[in-house]
């Protein structure tokens, strides 16, 4: 299913895709600067990162849902040319193995259109 400004969810999964207009940058500080205002239940880092020599980082953490339960999610922030993306991946945290494999897809398909 799809939803408004990159939004795609199939039952408790989901994927955001969102433009970050002028990334600082030190991705990292930036991302630990969200972490630090997040609101999420449960909330626990597992990783957060930029990626040395480059404009891209990744942030990993878990919480729970109240209406899912325990969740994980990975935003991995991209960049291609003059435009960054954070791309986030939510699924339950019993999942997360079983579904990596399309998360990986979604990374390695996810750049500027060919053609």
């Amino acid at each position: 299913k799809r939803g408004p400004a990159g939004f795609f969810s199939s039952g408790r999964n989901s994927l955001r895709i969102t433009l970050w207009k002028n990334p600082p940058a030190n991705l990292a500080v930036a991302l630990t600067a969200e972490e630090s205002k997040t609101k999420l239940d449960e909330y626990s880092r597992i990783n957060l990162k930029q990626d040395p020599g480059t404009a891209n980082a990744d942030w990993e953490y878990y919480f729970r849902d109240p209406r899912t339960g325990a969740m994980r999610a990975q935003m991995d922030v991209v960049t291609f040319g003059a435009q960054t993306y954070r791309v986030e991946w939510r699924c339950p945290r019993d999942d997360w193995a079983g579904l990596l494999g399309k998360w990986t897809v979604v990374l390695n398909s996810f750049g500027p259109a060919r053609g």
